[in-house]
């Protein structure tokens, strides 16, 4: 049996940064069989079990024996990112957003443990199914902002995708969606008043884009090099995609029935609405230890950046555990959820400013609530040639979402009503 090696180093950032949220799970289901890991380590720790314990399994499948162990070893960055916040779930959360009226958050967790299960199945033609499974219902749900009260929206009880293994360049996988959701008191009663419309208690099929396809270009084998100029006359990446799109489409259903995803297609997310605010406070740095001591910092101040809004906080004392008690409420729009809150360490040295180290940490992070609440404390390593290892930024972050239309479109109770929505792009 084959052993995992070290991903590259921008494959295993980019994980780490952006797509680590299976990895704090601890068991996938591959083909049937539940693959474990231990999970009670650092984040990179996690991310070296999982890539071991997936590449293991993968190895031991009849369907993957003519892969080459890189295309195995990488498979660990397509299958996180297929099931990550970042890249599926926050097209999600804009589709209930549109439903629903407001911005909801989706749990993953409750006093029991971890509400989602996955599975990932390999199939004879190398395509890679990957579902994810919520237990119970009512995870759907909007939080008041002051009040932290719990209205439920409605439930998502499964989401599911497939990729061929590896990857074409430009393809975008389509995720297949079961939810229910709460419909209010008024559409209750009109649909009463009208005929019984088959489509909508089958489901609607909708289509949303994502921009950003599963390939990458830190993640790229060799057999997916990229091609010189000359050989791009015919792009036999795009031909591929589309065929493949064409495949899922016409075995989702009647192929005149579903839209193909198109660039400017009228359901896509205006990336320009205003989804809220996102809540930053609470910062204190942890093991702030100066290597030079020599030309140690005065004071220190962090900068914050969030979409186009640039926050700063106050200057304090140098010192190796810093707080700023302060608030920060940066604007979120729905083109911004995929970007990073970046975070800059800044220090007074000889009266000039020195950025000392710095962080990122995903805004939507705090999108997929695992709380009674919209928060997430989050605790970042900074990275700075000064630092140390141990240095870290710690902070509460808080999602304020915009209220306009909620009690209106989608009340607190009442019949449900069924949707099957397909997500995908080019």
């Amino acid at each position: 049996m084959g052993t995992a090696i070290d991903l590259p180093s921008p494959v295993t950032q980019e994980i780490l940064r952006r797509y680590a949220d299976v990895l704090r799970v601890g068991s996938v289901h591959v083909n049937g069989q539940v693959v474990r890991w231990d999970t009670r380590t650092s984040t990179e720790g996690q991310l070296w079990n999982f890539s071991e314990a997936l590449f293991n399994r993968l190895r031991q499948l009849p369907e993957l024996s003519k892969a080459s162990d890189e295309v195995l070893h990488q498979a660990t960055y397509w299958v996180c990112k297929a099931v990550s916040i970042n890249y599926a779930l926050m097209e999600v959360l804009l589709l209930v957003r549109r439903k629903a009226g407001c911005m909801c958050t989706i749990e993953t967790a409750d006093d029991l443990g971890c509400l989602v299960t996955y599975a990932i199945e390999v199939r004879p033609d190398q395509m890679v199914h990957i579902r994810l499974c919520w237990r119970g219902k009512n995870n759907i749900v909007y939080r008041d902002p002051l009040t932290a009260s719990r209205k439920v929206k409605g439930t998502l009880s499964c989401m599911e995708t497939e990729f061929p293994l590896p990857p074409v360049k430009r393809f975008a996988p389509c995720y297949r969606l079961h939810m229910k959701f709460k419909r209010s008191l008024p559409a209750k009663f009109a649909s009463t008043m009208t005929c019984k419309d088959v489509r909508r208690k089958q489901g609607v099929a909708e289509t949303v884009l994502i921009e950003d396809p599963l390939y990458s270009e830190v993640v790229q084998p060799i057999s997916m090099a990229p091609p010189t100029i000359t050989d791009e006359v015919f792009d036999i990446d795009a031909a591929c995609e589309e065929l493949l799109m064409i495949q899922r489409c016409t075995s989702a259903g009647s192929f005149s029935d579903i839209a193909l995803p198109r660039r400017h297609s009228s359901t896509s997310i205006d990336t320009c609405s205003p989804l809220g605010l996102l809540r930053v406070q609470g910062l204190h740095a942890k093991d702030i230890q100066w290597r030079l001591a020599s030309n140690a910092p005065s004071t220190m101040c962090c900068r914050l950046v969030c979409g186009t809004t640039e926050e700063r906080t106050s200057a304090v004392p140098y010192s190796p555990n810093p707080e700023w008690n302060e608030v920060f409420d940066f604007p979120v729009l729905a083109g911004e959820l995929h970007g990073d809150v970046l975070l800059e360490l800044i220090g007074v040295v000889n009266k000039q400013e020195l950025v000392i180290g710095h962080a990122r940490v995903p805004a939507s992070t705090v999108l997929i609530s695992s709380t009674s609440n919209n928060r997430a404390l989050m605790s970042e390593r900074i990275d700075g040639q000064g630092l140390g290892s141990t240095a870290h930024m710690n902070m509460e972050l808080l999602f304020i979402p915009d209220e306009t239309g909620c009690e209106e479109t989608c009340a607190s109770d009442g019949e449900e009503s069924q949707c099957s929505d397909n997500l995908g792009a080019f």
